[in-house]
């Protein structure tokens, strides 16, 4: 069915240009010590890319028109060099200095205040879609000066641009994002990348509106060297240790790679925010002939670490930093913290390129992950809530008992009273001795019943993927590509006992539950199968179930280059099915909670197209468009998963309109981008979870028909004042809204009726939250030739607005209000609180030292080094509201701030 459009594509397309003069011109790229380089990037003018150097550092590129070409051959260890050519000339040797200032070489990154995935209001906390620096000049003048402020590229979430590694899409089809600490601690193996930002032509992915990304983990594309390294910082971890060797391609027939190292710490930025992580890569080519060779591909991060979380500014004040943590507290001495993640997600990989002739190359990668990810968190029956920023624990609770918000405010002034009390947790676990009876009178458990706990909820994968990518020249002025992936992932949910706190046992019963049904009832039970189930350390308990997706599908894509003109269209198919399996049978929903749910199928569809005219050899305009239609993603899907099978009502697929236009200029002296984006999204689902007190238990939250629009305007520069200093700037411009009211249906956890039903949310024109909506950075940069370099950057940040409730924006929350006889309560209810504007500055410095073939790299990098430590980077509403006497503070707001000065400081070795 697919080849017939193809056929007509290259009937069109193949009419369009006159082939005449062509040229080629092909050769060797070395290093300043005669050694080939592979994996080096060619780019024309246009920053498309021609080709990559191959394992033995060749390349080789045919022009179909007469006339100057400008190649600029680049990469993450080397200085770019740019070069015109206008005749035929096979036998080039090029090149490439290192350069120490790289970001990449380097290893220097921006961490923000918290790297928490999900923040507690359960709205996503979006981080930048952009992994690493590319060719393009906006990203490579914004990646990391923007990261400190969560800065989200146009506005996208992760799942708008897609990842691969070594053609194994990394993308978790349950949420669409991509947990960068699988891989974690691998730098130097992972820099051999190719990088889309936006709109555009891929060769290995069909791509999002955010673009695309696949890193090469090929050993025989690692950077030949045995290179040790340390580094010590005051982020997330103090100290790093790595080694690396690649062996490069020996005798022709394999090549090796591995790298190691840890990253630990007993405390990062934030007070007990404890790092201990392990990585592993390990990577092997074999040729089988000049035309077949396989690599072989395992690697893993088994992580632990100490968690920080946002707080209400009232606790920040009373604790006199805006980096208070309210998830530790003191035991035996020690600080002890009570949300910790612990994750291992190992990857292994099995690849065969296929160099069938110089027209027609097939990648074909074969991948299993499998592991665990594990959360903590506290968990209590019957007692009194042990979080100490509990919004019953804070002075506003009492501001109409001045007197008691005194008390308050002086006895949290204390630290060990604003922390985790686990001594009395102990005391009372230790201090609760009963016997627990089933209905017929049987003892089922005796001794210490906890009351408190240390659960952990866990999110076990396991993915299967398949990916094939193919490559065909089909003339010299049209190439086609295209691919075929299929995956199959299965999302293990559940929640163990992580640590019983001194008691012996506890019971899996649901303590909601007992509020509204009768005691020793049915409905009381987590899991009928076992009923009044003692729990133990390692038990699971709570809830038990898998999500399990399904996804295939092709895409194919036929580019176009001729003298003046470039252009490209694509397209592609996939179909996508899930359901929910569950192994707990609820005693709310004994007949809809056990076994397997219906499985929600959806046929889905992407186009995308894009002209480039060359006006000259510098200047270019660029127009591209796109649009697709994506499945829900399955954790949205279902009402709430962690009780039972039931639906979200009207599900459907949401729909993406983007278009984007860009010039750019490429000079030796002067680098420019300017463009501008328009882009819609409609009929997203989300679900929201949470405690709603007037019912005394879990409700769903669940929007339909969610629609936003992004658009904006992205400039950057870069000029050459001189050969070794450079002025650059950027700026992000944008504009994004919801641009629809959704609706809401609201259900119980403790039954299957709804509370309300297509109660509208009075969201439309708020703005998408917890990202800059403008951006802007301007630096120098200073390139010795002596091997020592300078960074310096102001970056200001404006248009941050917080995560807000939709519980708030319903007819309910401003009822029997009148806007006119109270505007400022009204208005306080009902908008959406921006973040004021704030600005950071950094330096970042560094210099080599060559001794024969052996290469010392020393870097320093000072982030916000003005210490400003009142950046609110973002946070958000509690889900929570007072819809009697419409406090709007009685659940206050929670707020990240970005980390004060930090710094990271690193020294490597190539030997």
């Amino acid at each position: 069915m697919l080849r017939i459009p193809t056929i007509i594509i290259l009937a069109f397309l193949s009419h369009l240009t006159i082939l005449n003069g062509q040229f080629s011109v092909g050769g060797k790229v070395l290093d300043n010590v005669n050694q080939p380089l592979v994996g080096i990037e060619i780019y024309d003018a246009e920053e498309s890319l021609l080709a990559e150097t191959d394992v033995y550092g060749k390349f080789l590129i045919e022009f179909v028109t007469k006339g100057k070409k400008t190649l600029t051959f680049t990469s993450s260890y080397f200085q770019s060099k740019t070069i015109i050519v206008d005749a035929t000339d096979l036998e080039m040797e090029i090149e490439l200095l290192p350069v120490v200032g790289s970001i990449e070489e380097t290893d220097f990154q921006v961490v923000s205040l918290s790297d928490d995935e999900v923040n507690e209001g359960g709205s996503s906390q979006n981080v930048s879609s952009l992994l690493q620096a590319s060719n393009d000049v906006f990203v490579n003048n914004t990646t990391f000066q923007f990261n400190v402020a969560r800065f989200s590229a146009r506005g996208y979430g992760n799942g708008d641009t897609r990842m691969m590694l070594n053609g194994m899409p990394v993308n978790d089809l349950d949420d669409g994002r991509v947990n960068w600490s699988y891989w974690g601690g691998l730098n130097d193996v992972l820099r051999n990348r190719q990088t889309k930002y936006g709109l555009g032509d891929i060769e290995y992915s069909f791509g999002g509106i955010g673009g695309a990304q696949d890193v090469d983990l090929r050993a025989s594309y690692q950077r030949v060297q045995i290179r040790p390294s340390f580094a010590i910082s005051n982020r997330s971890y103090t100290k790093r240790a790595m080694f690396t060797y690649s062996s490069g391609v020996k005798d022709n027939k394999y090549a090796f790679s591995a790298s190691a190292s840890r990253r630990w710490g007993n405390e990062g930025f934030v007070d007990a925010t404890f790092y201990d992580a392990w990585s592993y890569f390990l990577s092997f080519d074999y040729f089988l002939d000049k035309k077949n060779k396989i690599n072989i591909v395992a690697l893993g991060a088994p992580t632990q670490r100490g968690r920080g979380g946002a707080s209400t500014q009232e606790l920040y004040d009373i604790a006199g930093s805006n980096y208070y943590n309210s998830y530790w507290g003191y035991q035996n001495g020690e600080k002890r913290n009570s949300r910790t993640y612990n994750s291992f997600q190992p990857i292994f990989m099995l690849r065969h390129d296929l160099e069938l002739n110089k027209k027609f190359t097939l990648a074909t990668t074969v991948a299993f992950q499998t592991g665990y990810f594990g959360s903590s968190r506290l968990d209590w029956y019957n007692v009194a809530d042990p979080r100490p920023d509990y919004y019953r624990n804070l002075p506003s609770f009492y501001k109409d008992s001045p007197e008691i918000a005194a008390y308050i405010t002086d006895q949290l002034s204390i630290e060990e009273n604003r922390q985790i009390d686990w001594d009395h947790l102990y005391f009372i676990n230790k201090n609760t001795t009963e016997d627990f009876i089933d209905n017929d009178g049987n003892v089922v458990a005796s001794g210490h019943r906890a009351k408190y706990l240390m659960g952990e909820q866990r999110f076990d994968a396991q993915k299967l993927t398949f990916n094939s990518n193919y490559k065909y020249n089909a003339t010299d002025n049209i190439t086609l590509n295209g691919g075929l992936t299929a995956l199959q992932e299965v999302n293990h949910n559940f929640q163990t006992a992580q640590d019983l706190l001194g008691a012996d046992y506890y019971i899996d019963i649901d303590k909601f539950a007992e509020r509204d049904f009768a005691p020793n009832s049915d409905e009381l039970q987590n899991d009928l199968n076992s009923p009044n189930r003692v729990i133990g350390v390692g038990d699971t308990y709570g809830f038990d179930y898998n999500n399990t997706t399904q996804q295939a599908s092709f895409w194919s894509q036929a580019l176009l280059k001729t003298n003046n003109i470039d252009a490209f269209i694509g397209g592609e198919v996939s179909y996508t099915q899930f359901y929910r399996e569950g192994f707990m049978r609820n005693g709310k929903f004994p007949d809809n909670s056990y076994g397997k749910s219906e499985t929600l199928a959806f046929t889905n569809y992407g186009a995308k197209a894009g002209i480039s005219y060359k006006i000259d050899g510098r200047n270019y305009v660029n127009l591209m468009g796109n649009y697709q239609t994506k499945a829900p993603y399955t954790r949205f899907a279902f009402i709430s998963p962690r009780t039972r099978h039931d639906v979200v009502p009207n599900l459907q697929s949401s729909k993406v309109l983007s278009t984007e236009l860009t010039y750019n200029h490429n000079s030796p002296l002067f680098k420019a981008k300017v463009s501008g984006y328009y882009t819609t999204i409609k009929d997203q689902t989300e679900v929201y979870s949470f405690y709603h007190d007037e019912l005394n238990g879990f409700v769903n939250f669940i929007l339909t028909d969610i629609d936003q629009q992004h658009m904006g305007v992205e400039i950057a520069g870069d000029l050459k004042l001189s050969t070794t200093l450079s002025v650059v700037a950027a700026a992000s411009l944008g504009d994004y809204i919801y641009t629809s009211r959704p609706s809401a249906t609201i259900s119980q956890d403790n039954n299957a009726e709804l509370l309300e039903e297509d109660q509208t949310i009075y969201q439309k024109d708020f703005y998408v939250p917890n990202t800059p909506q403008q951006a802007y950075t301007v630096g120098l940069k200073y390139n010795s030739s002596k091997y020592w370099f300078v960074n310096v950057n102001f970056n200001y940040f404006d248009k941050i607005f917080l995560d807000f409730n939709p519980t708030r924006r319903t007819e309910d929350a401003v009822a029997d209000l009148v806007k006119t006889d109270n505007e400022v309560l009204w208005e306080s209810i009902l908008f959406q609180e921006q973040l004021p504007s704030n600005y950071t500055v950094d330096i970042f410095g560094g210099k080599s030292w060559r001794i024969g073939q052996k290469f010392i790299y020393l870097t320093i990098g000072v982030n916000n080094v003005l210490n400003n430590q009142n950046f609110r980077i973002g946070g958000y509403e509690q889900n929570r509201f007072d819809f009697e006497n419409k406090d709007v503070n009685r659940f206050p707001s929670r707020y990240f701030y970005a980390y004060g000065a930090n710094y990271f400081i690193g020294l490597s070795f190539r030997l």
